[in-house]
């Protein structure tokens, strides 16, 4: 889906987003499947909010921390860290205090 948005974006100018929020980043899928997030998110100048949980079977806050601070010009990601260690993020209230906080 995120490859579908990027490029009707840049492409077709259909979509014009301001920001990014990524909740779960699936580092493990990422990487095995061999998806090349990294030069998306290196190509994208949009300030981004990653939402992790700590223990998050699919890749931890730490893991996935560590992948995207090797991404050239992050300096517009900003990171969350939430207790879980679940991919579930359920945790409504913070998620839309955090994204409220984020949008402003």
């Amino acid at each position: 889906i995120f490859d579908l948005r990027l490029n009707l974006t840049k492409q077709e100018k259909i979509l014009r987003p301001k920001r990014m929020i990524m909740t779960g980043f699936p580092l493990k899928v990422i990487e095995q499947k061999q998806i090349p997030v990294s030069s998306w998110i290196q190509s994208s100048s949009l300030p981004i909010l990653v939402i992790q949980n700590n223990n998050d079977p699919v890749g931890s806050y730490e893991d996935v921390k560590l992948y995207l601070s090797k991404v050239p010009n992050n300096d517009t990601i900003n990171f969350l860290e939430t207790t879980g260690d679940t991919h579930d993020y359920i945790n409504f209230d913070l998620l839309n205090q955090q994204v409220i906080a984020f949008l402003a």
